[in-house]
């Protein structure tokens, strides 16, 4: 501990040095007047362990609020890993060490008083054999007059096993184009930015979406110059659902023309997606289809579905850059939903002429994947 930190123990059970930190909400001691205070919480309250090809992926992230009448900087996070019998597996911390601090890499450590940030988690991938029962953060602030603080909070992830039998959504060879890793756009939503708080966000239903693209053996999304729908491999092509469930909403009535209004959005927030369907498979879990051709919807709202079935077919409707599908798993069918971590049926990595299975693990960015029964030219 640094000589004069103020240390504010943000637990659960009070502020004594052995007593456990909480899993879930913070509390803290109330500040000499005058002093700074801060509030760390997560979103989602319960952080997800998602498995990948690379090991666990802990996709959440820290609600800072800064209680107090000084600005505060965000100095260091530390993170230290304990397993089912308590015991310390790891320890990491990212910090303003050096001339180039990594801190920098941590969005939004300038806190200004009474006002609030998300700090993205930036210890973010664990090796598969870590049993991480318990993860105790710490963050340290210090004030413009050189005064420190510290927050801590401990969460307690749980593995999420997708229940849905799911298969990929789109057949062929298929470059997953953004997903949902540390970089990723739909990984970086901040609850504290101005168009989530706009729009009353206080979840991320995108926090763990995809867009796929289909490719040739080049990796090459389109023919010519790109610049028209019909050259992308991917446009028009068929949409199928990857679950079987109940259609809960079905919009067709967006251009391919990557625009949108206010009014679209006021009107409701998932016209981001154009035309769209969202399945409900009965067990809390929501597939949600984005950026569907125009006039390509082939289901009506309360309408059965098998996985298989086609759904519409790839366009670049709504808020989109080029023709792709957004593919997202949530919790409900609209954007108040948390995101959820999908994994897919006999899915294979597709590495030149040779797969690898990818059974149990989420695929992500820059992957290329593809169903295994699809019959690909190489």
């Amino acid at each position: 501990m640094r000589v004069g930190l103020l240390t504010m123990c943000v637990l659960l059970a009070g502020c004594e040095a052995q007593a456990p930190i909480p899993a879930i909400e913070a509390t803290h001691e109330a500040a000499p007047e005058g002093a700074p205070a801060v509030t760390i919480s997560f979103q989602p309250q319960t952080p997800l362990i998602e498995r990948t090809a690379f090991g666990q992926a802990l996709n959440f992230d820290i609600r800072i609020g800064n209680t107090g009448a000084a600005p505060l900087t965000l100095r260091a996070v530390q993170v230290t890993v304990r397993n089912k019998a308590g015991e310390v597996v790891q320890v990491s911390e990212i910090n303003d060490n050096g001339p180039a601090p990594g801190i920098g890499a941590v969005t939004g450590r300038d806190v200004a008083a009474g006002e609030g940030v998300t700090v993205f988690n930036p210890l973010h991938t664990l090796a598969a054999n870590i049993d991480a029962a318990t993860l105790d953060y710490r963050l340290e602030f210090i004030s413009p007059g050189g005064q420190e603080i510290a927050a801590e909070l401990r969460a307690s992830p749980q593995t999420y096993v997708t229940k849905t039998a799911l298969r990929l959504p789109v057949q062929g060879r298929v470059l997953v184009w953004d997903g949902h890793d540390f970089y990723a756009h739909h990984r970086r939503l901040s609850l504290d930015a101005p168009p989530a708080t706009a729009f009353g966000l206080t979840s991320n239903a995108n926090r763990y979406s995809y867009d796929f693209t289909l490719v040739d053996a080049q990796a090459k999304r389109f023919t010519e110059d790109g610049k028209a729908h019909e050259t992308h491999l991917s446009f028009g092509q068929p949409v199928i659902a990857p679950g079987d469930g109940v259609i809960v909403a079905a919009v067709d009535s967006f251009k391919d023309d990557g625009q949108l209004t206010d009014a679209d959005l006021q009107a409701d927030l998932m016209n981001l997606f154009g035309n769209h369907v969202v399945i409900d498979h009965g067990n809390g879990e929501f597939s949600r289809l984005g950026h569907l051709k125009s006039g390509s919807v082939k289901v009506k709202t309360g309408q059965q579905v098998k996985a298989g079935d086609q759904i519409g077919e790839m366009g670049s409707s709504g808020s989109s850059l080029f023709p792709h599908l957004h593919y997202e798993l949530a919790t409900g069918p609209d954007m108040k939903a948390e995101g959820l971590p999908s994994t897919f049926r006999n899915l294979d990595r597709l590495l030149g002429a040779k797969r690898a299975p990818m059974d149990g693990v989420s695929p992500d960015s820059g992957d290329i994947i593809a169903d295994r029964a699809a019959k690909l030219v190489h």
